[in-house]
């Protein structure tokens, strides 16, 4: 570098621009070790030269006491205690809360021992009116005059922004880690470009491996089970081709014999050509949640096994109670169909671990001892119902097909029984309504009297239901139109292709965009979407799911990549 060589009677001998080469001009150096400038010696100019000409942070301590110069880049730094005031003055002065670090290190320097290199210092430093920790990566350097060391140049780079920054992001991996570690999680991460796979020692852990040993993607799929690796592997293409989550639970043997459950979780990340580059996830053991969900359904198969005893128990004594002549025949049997129409409306709410159940099965069974089609058919949207109103439709419908075999269409070979069903739109609610309506039967004769299976109907079922019940006795055949009160809960489902959309507090999905290119199958579907929807209210949100109630179509072609479509 070549630097400009003053006179000492030269008042501007230095040749930067900016605002401490001003401040060098007007600055009052009476308090000033060396002098004015004009007096300084030919090391400290040259130094002090090169350092106002740099666009680095740079500073030079000079002499015994290392009085203080410093540049534009530096004093950014500094802070309003520092500058101007330090300017000229002793480190002592200057930096009276650092010079007990810097101090020491600068004597060194000037002893000639050599130049010193810190990395991440920390260096208290009092400015805006508080004493902070700041971090500096910095070199001190020797400066000669003549034949000795008279100076120390300081070239540094305040980092303090940086460590801050990387203590927040390791305060918060160690938190996550312990979070992970508490919940038993194991983190693994597969690099789907070069084929990288990384965990931690909790993963191998939840896979039976020693978590010091290594682990690679090839032993992590070799220890799942036989029969779940093709269902894992699967899993994680639909992830990696859908953009869906990765979600799978698996068996993993274990050396001692006995089988554990993992539960696989995961996201796919993606370029910005959207190519998948890697996916990561989580490992959890959830042997005990299955062996407790094992326990519940042995617990409830055995309940049920014991409701259908007591039913069977309930049926033998009401015979034993009403034979002889004493009861009419009819009476009987109306006692004995009534309570197998219980037991049916039972055996479909059983296979569904009575968490509810579709209409058309339980309006199969309901009517199954009475025909099936021709005589009898159904036609309506899917909808699944609570335990109570299965039961209540189920007793309902029995009455209507037993009436109908006695005195209406199913009373002759050329009679026929509709049941549809539809949702209302209208309605404040969400609200289904049933219609049965007979055909080609005796004429109609509206009865003298209500008999039971009206009553029950039209009373004790439709208030079960919230609903209202009419029967019209029309001459051409009896129309009967059961009203049913859906709560929030329940989700209306039909066809394959939807559309979300949010009218008020009504979340609307209905046909138009191919959800199902995302799902194996519509129960996926529906089954996503509730999740979606349970979280919005988890978050304060509320409303009602309504599928659309148009007819199926075949899956669309599984051609797009990308986020599964969400609620928001």
């Amino acid at each position: 570098m070549n630097l400009d060589q003053p006179s000492p009677s030269d008042s501007r001998p230095f040749s930067a621009r900016g605002e401490m080469d001003a401040l060098f001009l007007r600055h009052d150096w009476s308090t000033c070790p060396e002098g004015a400038p004009a007096i300084w010696s030919q090391g400290l100019r040259q130094a002090v030269a090169t350092m106002l000409s740099a666009a680095h942070p740079m500073a030079v301590f000079w002499g015994p006491q290392m009085v203080f110069f410093y540049n534009d880049a530096l004093r950014q730094s500094l802070g309003p205690e520092k500058h101007p005031r330090a300017l000229g003055q002793p480190l002592r002065i200057a930096f009276p809360e650092s010079h007990p670090i810097l101090e020491p290190e600068f004597a060194r320097v000037l002893a000639g021992q050599g130049a010193a290199w810190r990395e991440n210092r920390r260096i208290p430093m009092h400015r805006h009116g508080v004493l902070t920790d700041a971090y500096w990566t910095y070199s001190a350097n020797p400066i000669e005059d003549g034949e000795a060391v008279a100076g120390v140049l300081f070239i540094g780079q305040e980092i303090t922004g940086a460590v801050r920054r990387e203590a927040v992001l390791t305060a918060e991996d160690t938190a996550l880690r312990l979070a992970l570690e508490s919940g038993r999680l194991g983190h693994w991460r597969l690099d789907l470009v070069n084929g990288g796979f990384e965990c931690s020692a909790s993963c191998k852990v939840n896979f039976g491996r020693n978590p010091h040993a290594g682990f690679t993607f090839d032993d992590l799929q070799a220890a799942i089970h036989a029969e779940d690796q093709d269902r894992a592997k699967s899993a994680m293409a639909r992830a990696i081709e859908r953009g869906e989550d990765y979600d799978v639970e698996v068996r993993v043997p274990r050396s001692d014999g006995r089988e554990s459950w993992l539960l696989m979780r995961g996201r796919v990340a993606y370029g910005g050509d959207g190519g998948a580059l890697s996916i990561s996830g989580v490992s959890m053991d959830v042997t005990g949640r299955r062996r407790a969900e094992e326990h519940l359904r042995l617990m409830i198969d055995e309940l049920n096994h014991r409701v259908k005893n007591t039913l069977a128990t309930v049926q033998s004594i009401s015979r034993q109670t009403i034979r002889g002549g004493a009861v009419p025949e009819a009476v009987r049997d109306n006692l004995d169909s009534r309570l197998l129409a219980l037991s049916a409306a039972h055996d479909v709410l059983t296979s569904e671990q009575w968490s509810g159940a579709d209409l058309t099965p339980i309006a199969a069974r309901a009517c199954e001892p009475f025909g099936g089609p021709p005589a009898i058919n159904l036609s309506g949207p899917s909808v699944r119902l609570s335990p109570r109103i299965a039961i209540a439709l189920a007793l309902a419908l029995h009455e209507l097909c037993t009436n109908a075999a006695k005195y209406g269409a199913l009373s002759r070979p050329t009679g026929r029984v509709r049941i549809e069903w539809r949702f209302k739109d209208s309605s404040e609610q969400p609200e289904l309504e049933i219609t049965w309506r007979e055909s080609g039967g005796p004429p109609v004769t509206p009865p003298s009297r209500q008999g039971f299976g009206s009553r029950l109907i039209q009373r004790s079922l439709a208030a079960e239901m919230g609903g209202q019940a009419y029967i019209d006795y029309a001459p051409e055949g009896v129309v009967c139109r059961l009203g049913v009160r859906l709560s929030h809960s329940v989700l209306k489902a039909k066809g394959t292709r939807f559309r979300v959309s949010r009218d008020g507090e009504s979340w609307t999905v209905a046909d138009g965009e191919e959800v199902l290119a995302w799902f194996e199958t519509q129960a996926d579907a529906i089954a996503y979407l509730t999740d979606q929807l349970n979280a919005l209210r988890v978050k304060g949100h509320s409303g009602t799911v309504v599928f659309d109630t148009a007819g199926a179509s075949d899956p669309p072609p599984r051609t797009r990549r990308g986020s599964r479509p969400r609620l928001n």
